[in-house]
């Protein structure tokens, strides 16, 4: 009898382990199961969505938040009530209200207004100007600004994304994207510049002095011009280098 309660009880442990090992065995193949499915989810979320999909949007935002809105004012010379506006576009380039343009955007103006991205008003003042290059350098009083980093617009290679960020038609902040096209073009050198970089990133009227950015959300330029004979972008715009506003 007792020899018979061992060889069941022996009987009993042999079949517990092995329903033991056949449930780790299960639990293995369970948990390689959904790794394997886990795996499989994010190729397919891959392969729907872009192969970088922030390099423009972390971008962009950085180019929105730091590009500014300007209004300027002009009084006629023999009255004092306001005879017209320009708009355009700024850039800030320091957290303490540093702002970039263009020259030709607050040219004359008799009152300069800084619109934020949070849509705080400024009163602009105007530091300094180089007609040459068409840069001007504007502060507002305020602190603690988004800005942008300047980069080597130097190190800038043909078929790189890049993207434009300006207030055209008075609308705030919209971005449009491109590629450099050519560097160091002299094709507008009669207007005091002789080095643009050509992008076919859509620039139209209000984003002069507006940022060009490059996928880090790096500055690389100040949009300036567009070649259009109706004013309008026309497949081709023109920014100056970061290196010669840093000058």
């Amino acid at each position: 009898v007792i020899s018979s309660i061992f060889c069941v009880g022996l009987f009993y442990l042999f079949i517990q382990h092995r329903i033991e090992n056949q449930l780790d065995s299960n639990q293995n193949n369970i948990v390689e199961v959904a790794k394997q499915k886990i795996s499989w989810e994010s190729e397919l979320g891959e392969l729907f969505h872009s192969t970088n999909p922030t390099a423009f949007t972390d971008a962009a935002e950085k180019g929105k938040l730091s590009v500014v809105y300007i209004e300027c004012l002009y009084k006629n010379q023999t009255e004092s009530s306001v005879r017209s506006q320009n708009n355009g576009s700024g850039v800030l380039i320091s957290d303490d209200g540093y702002i970039v343009t263009n020259y030709h955007v607050v040219e004359g103006a008799g009152k300069i207004t800084i619109t934020l991205s949070d849509k705080r008003v400024f009163e602009g003042v105007l530091v300094g100007n180089d007609e040459n290059s068409d840069l001007a350098l504007l502060k507002i009083e305020a602190n603690q600004l988004p800005y942008l980093m300047m980069s080597n617009s130097d190190s800038l290679s043909v078929g790189e994304w890049v993207l434009a960020v300006g207030n055209p038609f008075n609308l705030q902040s919209t971005v449009t994207a491109g590629i450099v096209k050519t560097r160091n073009i002299n094709k507008m050198e009669k207007n005091g510049v002789e080095s643009f970089i050509q992008t076919d990133a859509a620039v139209n009227p209000g984003s002069s002095g507006g940022a060009l950015i490059n996928t880090k959300g790096h500055l690389v330029g100040i949009n300036t011009a567009i070649v259009s004979e109706k004013g309008q972008y026309e497949g081709f715009s023109f920014a100056i280098p970061v290196n010669v506003v840093k000058k």
